[in-house]
């Protein structure tokens, strides 16, 4: 995976990577352009879901620890939609991540 973690909770419970957030991360990179790519920051939230960053600016979040997968997609400063599914329908959303970044988010 071309992108690193952070974890800024300590529950106790440790998480690694698994293939479902490797195969996510890895087409999120391979759609975004390189400059893109460079301001992507992540974090590990202590439920186990992964915080995307542009910058600074949120971008969404996903979900693809335990039994339930889900991914938030930001629409607006006040809007989100939460899509429940599984990676391959993450990827195909991945789109809506970037349309957001060049709406909302300027660097």
């Amino acid at each position: 995976m071309n992108y690193s973690i952070s974890t800024q909770s300590d529950t106790g419970k440790k998480f690694t990577l698994n293939e479902q957030e490797e195969l996510f991360f890895n087409a999120l990179y391979d759609y975004l352009s390189p400059d893109e790519n460079s301001n992507i920051f992540l974090e590990r939230m202590s439920n186990g879901c992964i915080s995307v960053f542009y910058a600074t600016y949120p971008v969404g979040k996903i979900k693809l620890q335990g039994r339930k997968h889900w991914m938030q997609i930001l629409k607006g400063l006040y809007t989100s939609k939460t899509i429940e599914g599984d990676v391959e329908n993450f990827i195909t959303h991945v789109s809506d991540w970037e349309k957001y970044i060049k709406l909302h988010c300027k660097n």
